[in-house]
């Protein structure tokens, strides 16, 4: 049966080796494209990072901004700065502190003051019908009225006693650091913009071409013709949580890998586009560096190899171990989890029977009145009765010792080499207090007992029929003397102990 078995593990391993072969073929043959398509995530994946920490990078100049213009707001709208004099001084502070390049304070009904010392009329500017309402708020401008410059320019209220007073003033070039980014890294093919919440373009940089962006609206444009529709609704989804994503998409003729980044503490994004050819540029050079087609294929060989040697091995171990665990299952008694008659029988013949194994002891426990608990509780607790003393029993002894149910409610002991008498008769003992103190019942406690017939091996008998038969007797006679006791093969009397409920 074994050589049987040998052999069908060999022809099963050829097969399987056949089919390895076969597979290897296969995956050899798609391993370009599947390590293009790596290096291409690859790619993209470290574009959506730079993105991200583009984006931080104006977060940080952004917030500064916001930051430093509310504070001179707040300062302003306490009266702690009043004259113009020190207005213009209180502008000079912020735009050094802010990090901005011009700051103006308008009171309104008044000129405004900017940090460069001068005085401004605010209703020649193009944004003073904007200034309106008791909200701070960002608005790209073409021209700042002073320097002719434009940009993003931040507005903060200022209060006195909660009426409006005027309004604080600061203006960024926020390209400055994009310009920097983008010339070093993608070589200008590829184009950032800031967009606020509506979609519209705020800031844009790149080449004529990719400038057809800032003609519409940016969503519309960069979702217009995805490549997959999923991609699309993803990032819809995206830009609507205000959260980081990016698209395949077409921005003008170019194909192009487009990547969000919120600004936070804004309602703006900072979006990103970069040709697809240069990321294939980039996918081909990364290719060329590390696409060593015969190192993998060697690595693919010694790889089936020993695949096949641990499968030619591995094989015989995991049939005896699944011949092992149907043995378990057949030994096994499913209700108490214990070993079945014919298991505990043989286990305790195997045991007798190699003479060179030390004393032993056989217990018999016969659950007292079971068939009126049967009767009187259902069936059902009668199994939790089983269930119950067979986990307890195991839990109990050593696992080398023998615990099996025999009967329906029959259960035996066999405890393994026992050479001192008193240890027998203290594990009698704490088999005798067990019963005395076992209860069942998850609200009410239901007590159960056990008569208990106990033998010694080999005082009492060397085979395994002769054991039980002296065992079955001193159980009779626990019984006879009342039950809910141990007596011991031999004694006309059990040990020490009372009838049940007494």
């Amino acid at each position: 049966m074994q050589k049987k078995d040998t052999k069908n593990i060999m022809v099963q391993g050829t097969v399987y080796l056949v089919v390895l072969i076969l597979a290897v073929i296969a995956m050899l043959t798609a391993f370009s494209y599947d390590s293009r398509r790596m290096l291409t995530r690859m790619i993209e994946t470290r574009t959506e990072k730079e993105l991200e920490a583009i984006s931080a990078d104006v977060d940080g100049q952004w917030n500064w901004m916001v930051s430093a213009a509310d504070v001179s707001a707040a300062l302003l709208g306490e009266g702690l700065v009043n004259r113009t004099y020190e207005s213009r001084d209180a502008m000079k502070v912020l735009a050094q502190t802010g990090g901005v390049y011009l700051a103006i304070y308008y009171e309104i009904g008044k000129s405004g003051v900017t940090s460069e010392g001068s005085q401004i009329d605010m209703e020649q500017t193009a944004y003073f019908g904007e200034l309106e309402g008791e909200t701070s708020f960002f608005l790209p401008v073409l021209d700042d009225g002073v320097t002719g410059e434009g940009g993003v320019m931040y507005v903060s209220p200022v209060k006195e006693d909660e009426m409006l007073k005027g309004y604080v003033l600061v203006f960024l070039k926020n390209g400055d650091t994009l310009e920097q980014i983008r010339g070093f890294q993608y070589k200008n093919r590829a184009f950032f913009a800031i967009v606020n919440k509506d979609g519209e373009t705020e800031y844009l940089l790149g080449n004529d071409e990719q400038k057809a962006l800032a003609s519409g609206n940016v969503w519309e444009q960069i979702l217009a013709d995805p490549k997959s529709k999923s991609q699309k609704v993803i990032l819809e989804r995206k830009i609507e949580k205000q959260e980081s994503g990016s698209i395949h998409t077409m921005v003008g003729p170019e194909g192009m890998f487009v990547c969000v980044s919120p600004m936070k503490g804004t309602d703006r994004m900072l979006v990103m586009g970069v040709e697809e050819d240069y990321l294939s540029e980039e996918e081909n050079a990364l290719w060329r560096e590390n696409g060593d087609f015969q190192v993998w294929i060697v690595v693919a060989l010694v790889l089936i190899f020993v695949v096949f040697l641990y499968y030619l091995f591995s094989s015989r171990y995991h049939a005896r171990e699944q011949s092992r665990e149907l043995e378990d299952k057949a030994d096994t008694d499913q209700l108490t989890g214990l070993n079945n008659k014919l298991a505990t029988e043989r286990k305790i013949k195997e045991y007798l029977a190699n003479k060179e194994n030390g004393p032993g002891v056989l217990f018999i426990v016969d659950v007292d009145n079971f068939k009126k608990i049967n009767d009187s509780m259902g069936h059902s607790f009668g199994d939790e009765v089983l269930s119950e003393l067979g986990m307890r029993l195991q839990s109990m002894f050593r696992v080398t010792d023998i615990i099996g149910r025999t009967g329906g409610d029959e259960m035996m002991i066999f405890l393994k080499n026992i050479k001192d008498e008193a240890v027998i008769r203290r594990e009698g003992e704490k088999l005798e207090y067990f019963f005395r103190h076992f209860e069942v019942g998850e609200y009410v406690k239901y007590s159960v007992t056990a008569s208990l017939g106990a033998a010694v091996y080999p005082k009492d008998a060397e085979d395994f029929e002769s054991l039980y038969k002296a065992a079955d007797s001193a159980l009779y006679t626990a019984k006879r003397n009342g039950k809910n006791r141990l007596a011991f093969y031999g004694e006309d009397k059990g040990t020490s102990g009372e009838k049940a409920g007494e």
